[in-house]
């Protein structure tokens, strides 16, 4: 993987949940610190000298916080674009530059125009299987007790989903009390663990959920910390999805591989995050515009 490859991933980590912690912060300018070639690359160009004035007095505070999520979004916006305009152009084209970047960095980014998608014939088209609202449920993690849990976890209070660590202290302990955005990195990793092992926690996880603990765990992170969890069916599949107070959503969904992988989708923009989009993005896309807000109220609910 390329540095740019790599800055972008780390990117797209820290924008899924629509919020900007200090610890993200620190890890961004960490790497960025660490690896003079993504420095010298963009969007390592333009993220090294934010970072640097945002840390120079020593310092952290809010709104330097939501500043740095608009202009990460901002980075995300241009490389979605890019991404899509390779797969409906036959012409190479380059990698945005320090100038396109240099206006989201000014301001927070408008909404833009969808791109066209190249039309298909409807006749043609795989029917949309609208959403059966009976099919949707909240998601809540599994309600534990110590004789369940298999091992000890410094730190990790597996059965109160309760961590020492600063992610959950400052940015997940007031979530409810079994809402699996409270499970951060050591709390996935727990119970990744137990799921692993075999335990009776294996039992308790319903096999989807289990998937989702996975695939944070295999990203090195821990759930979105956001509040509205939801399980539905959309045909014969079932999908994960997240919601904070932002127009992101995220998807736990089967990639052009069939396997589960977490997704970002920008309902105000309707555009898949960094370009990268699920095998089922057309019935994804449809839900988004026509049934959302039954399943998750509106965007300022």
């Amino acid at each position: 993987m390329s540095a740019q490859q790599q800055t972008l991933q780390l990117i797209r980590e820290i924008t899924s949940d629509g919020i900007v912690t200090f610890t993200e912060l620190t890890n961004l300018a960490t790497f960025l610190n660490e690896n003079r070639e993504a420095r010298k690359i963009w969007p390592g160009t333009a993220l090294f000298d934010v970072l640097r004035d945002i840390l120079k007095d020593g310092r952290v505070d809010k709104p330097e916080l939501d500043g740095l999520n608009l202009i990460l979004e901002g980075i995300e916006i241009i490389c979605a674009g890019n991404a899509q305009g390779r797969l409906s152009s036959e012409a190479p084209q380059e990698p945005a530059t320090e100038p396109a970047i240099a206006a989201a960095l000014a301001t927070e980014p408008e909404p833009v125009a969808p791109i066209v998608e190249q039309e298909v014939d409807s006749s043609d088209a795989t029917p949309t299987v609208m959403l059966d609202v009976q099919t949707v449920r909240e998601i809540e993690l599994p309600e534990l007790v110590p004789s369940d849990i298999r091992q000890r976890y410094d730190g990790v209070r597996l059965a109160d989903y309760v961590c020492d660590c600063e992610d959950f202290r400052k940015v997940r302990r007031e979530l409810p009390s079994r809402s699996p955005g409270r499970a951060c990195k050591c709390i996935v990793n727990a119970i990744a663990n137990e799921i692993g092992e075999a335990t009776r926690v294996k039992d308790l996880f319903s096999e989807m959920l289990a998937e989702v603990i996975k695939v944070a765990g295999l990203s090195g992170r821990g759930l979105e910390a956001v509040e509205k969890w939801r399980i539905l069916s959309l045909g014969n599949k079932k999908y994960v999805m997240s919601k904070g107070k932002t127009a992101w959503i995220n998807i736990y969904a089967p990639n052009f591989e069939g396997l589960l992988e977490k997704f970002s989708y920008n309902r105000g923009y309707k555009r898949w995050g960094f370009g990268a989009f699920p095998k089922d993005q057309d019935t994804l896309k449809d839900f988004f515009d026509n049934r959302f807000e039954e399943v998750f109220g509106t965007d300022s609910a």
